[in-house]
């Protein structure tokens, strides 16, 4: 009897432990991970696999410290190979904790030296941690491999820019784009860098323009694209393409559809410029002037820093008589308030940027002087 009762309990036991094992493989397998977190409780009876398990189920459910706490269970309970530390390497960078994942991602590098997912992990992090010169070292293995991940080739590129070695970045990224995949995200920033690198470093304003529309053209919902798209069209007097670039936006602006900010301000620089080392830049209302004194258009000139406005410019709706001007330049004194009106005007709604930028230069060279001013104060 005694003998029954034994081979029952034992019985019993390897039940319980094989339906454990059974069920925490089942729930991984499917994906359980709510459920699978639950064994929690039970941490003592698992085995090094199994912690493991729970620890990758933490981590999808967005329990990064729960999950570390549970791979270093499994490290302790003997489990080996890279994968572990990877995955710790990883909840270790989303709790910004990186020096330390730096360091479980070379650990798994010494096991896995060729593994494209570590190097990159490691370069990223490294990245992360303003350690420039390592990151494009793992950047660089990663890009010689077959199965390189696409990303990697855009951060190469990304840490040339940040670096300001700004012709081996636009080079790297044109490179980018023919192994970079159209669909993914980063054919996306890569052709948003180089529309800023075209822009701002070789003054190729139609290259600059030709990179901002294949991103419009992949996304139409990029909607921090579009005013960059303008300056480089408005540069490269391109001001009808320009035109239809701000009317795409002013509608997306009527339909709310605008990121918040811009919904807010109502408004989109639609141009950047230089005057003697100073830069200039346009802004366009959104909301179309209906009575006299509502604006269109204001010209901010800065100081060198560009961190402040010295002076700025309106396009203002007047009072329109027979045959004379329905939109005048005017300037609001920063400091004292006062109001100049120059004489110089637009007798349609349709105000040319290429002349806009004419008359204030005119106005910046000493060459044209206001022919009113009021003064209501600050």
């Amino acid at each position: 009897m005694k003998y029954l009762f034994c081979v029952l309990l034992a019985s019993m036991l390897w039940s319980a432990a094989y339906g454990q094992k059974g069920s925490v493989e089942s729930l991984y397998e499917n994906e359980k991970y709510e459920e699978l977190v639950k064994y929690e409780s039970k941490v003592d009876q698992l085995t090094k696999e199994e912690l493991m398990m729970v620890g990758i189920a933490f981590f999808m459910r967005d329990n990064d410290r729960k999950a570390i706490e549970f791979y270093d269970r499994a490290i302790s309970k003997g489990i080996t190979g890279a994968d572990v530390h990877y995955r710790k390497g990883l909840a270790l960078r989303y709790i910004e904790e990186l020096a330390p994942a730096l360091k479980e991602f070379e650990v798994a590098l010494k096991t896995d030296p060729t593994n494209p997912k570590y190097l990159s992990e490691a370069g990223f992090v490294t990245y992360l941690l303003e350690n420039y010169d390592q990151s494009r070292h793992y950047y660089n293995q990663v890009i010689a491999l077959p199965d390189c991940p696409p990303q990697a080739h855009y951060m190469l590129a990304h840490l040339y820019h940040v670096q300001k070695e700004f012709d081996k970045a636009l080079s790297a990224y044109y490179a980018s784009l023919t192994v970079i995949p159209k669909k993914d995200e980063y054919y996306i920033k890569t052709l948003a860098d180089i529309g800023l690198l075209e822009f701002t470093c070789t003054k190729d304003f139609n290259k600059s323009a030709r990179a901002y529309k294949l991103v419009i053209n992949a996304d139409s919902t990029q909607y921090k694209i579009y005013p960059k798209l303008m300056k480089a069209l408005n540069e490269a007097e391109q001001y009808a393409s320009a035109d239809s670039v701000f009317i795409l936006m002013q509608k997306a602006f009527y339909r709310n559809q605008l990121p918040e900010k811009d919904m807010e301000i109502k408004i989109a620089t639609i141009d950047e410029f230089f005057y003697q080392n100073q830069p200039l830049s346009i802004v366009r209302y959104f909301i179309e002037p209906k009575e006299s004194l509502d604006i269109s258009y204001k010209v901010h000139l800065f100081n060198q820093a560009h961190n402040k406005i010295e002076r700025t410019f309106m396009i203002e709706q007047t009072f329109q008589l027979p045959g004379g001007p329905k939109h005048l330049l005017c300037e609001l004194d920063r400091k004292s308030g006062a109001h100049y009106t120059y004489p110089y005007g637009w007798k349609t709604d349709k105000i040319p940027v290429g002349d806009l930028k004419k008359v204030v230069k005119l106005v910046l060279d000493g060459k044209m002087q206001p022919s009113a001013s009021s003064n209501f104060g600050k």
